[in-house]
C-alpha cells in the first residue's frame, strides 16, 4: 500500500472540506477599482448605533490582477532603489503608506446630503482594520471596515410604513460609486 498517495488524497479531500466551510459573503453592491482585475464590495452594512453606521468592504484580486498588486501608497520618497543602502533601508520615508477608505464618503441617495467617512472605528463588531498596506495576487481579497455618521432615518409614510434607505459609498480608487446599497433600521444587538 502506498502510505504517501493516501496521506495526499485524504489530505486534499480535507483541505476541500475546509474551504468549502468557508461562506462566501453576500455582495450588497461592488465597483471596479483603478488596480487592474480588483474591485470593491460590500458585504455588510449594520447600525451600529441610532448615529453610526459601520460598512464592511472586501478587496478583492481576480485571475486577471497583476501579481503583486500593491494596495496601498507609494512611500513619500519613491519606492526603495535596486540594491539599496542600509541608510535607505532604516528611512522611513522609504516605508509604503496605508490605503484607508476614510477619504470617502456615503451619499442619502433620498436626500443628497453627504457624510464623509471617520477616521474611527467603533470597537465591535471588528471586522477588519480602515487601513491597509499590503500586496494581493490573483484570486485572493483583504477585507476592511469604515464608519459613517448615520443620516437621520426616514419618517414612516402615510401607511406607518418606513421607506428602505438607500446610499451610495465613495471610496478613493473606486471607479464608480457602490450604489443602493440599503441601511439598516435598527442597531445590531
Amino acid at each position: 500500500m502506498n502510505f504517501p498517495l493516501i496521506s495526499v488524497i485524504v489530505f486534499c479531500h480535507l483541505a476541500s472540506a475546509l474551504v468549502a466551510q468557508v461562506p462566501t459573503p453576500k455582495i450588497l453592491g461592488q465597483t471596479d477599482t483603478e488596480w487592474k482585475g480588483v474591485t470593491f464590495a460590500v458585504t455588510d452594512i449594520v447600525r451600529v448605533d441610532n448615529t453610526h453606521i459601520l460598512v464592511q468592504v472586501r478587496i478583492s484580486a481576480d485571475a486577471t490582477a497583476t501579481y503583486p498588486t500593491f494596495i496601498g501608497l507609494p512611500p513619500p520618497a519613491g519606492f526603495l532603489p535596486p540594491n539599496p543602502t542600509l541608510e535607505q533601508l532604516r528611512d522611513e520615508k522609504y516605508l509604503p503608506l496605508a490605503f484607508s477608505l476614510t477619504p470617502g464618503h456615503l451619499l442619502d441617495q433620498k436626500t443628497g446630503v453627504e457624510y464623509p467617512a471617520l477616521e474611527t472605528l467603533p470597537p465591535a463588531p471588528f471586522w477588519g482594520p480602515n487601513g491597509i498596506a499590503t500586496n494581493l495576487g490573483p484570486n485572493t481579497w483583504v477585507q476592511l471596515e469604515v464608519q459613517f455618521n448615520a443620516p437621520p432615518q426616514p419618517a414612516p409614510g402615510p401607511d406607518g410604513k418606513i421607506e428602505a434607505q438607500k446610499v451610495s459609498l465613495f471610496f478613493p480608487k473606486a471607479k464608480s460609486p457602490i450604489k443602493n446599497v440599503i441601511v439598516p433600521s435598527t442597531p445590531t444587538k
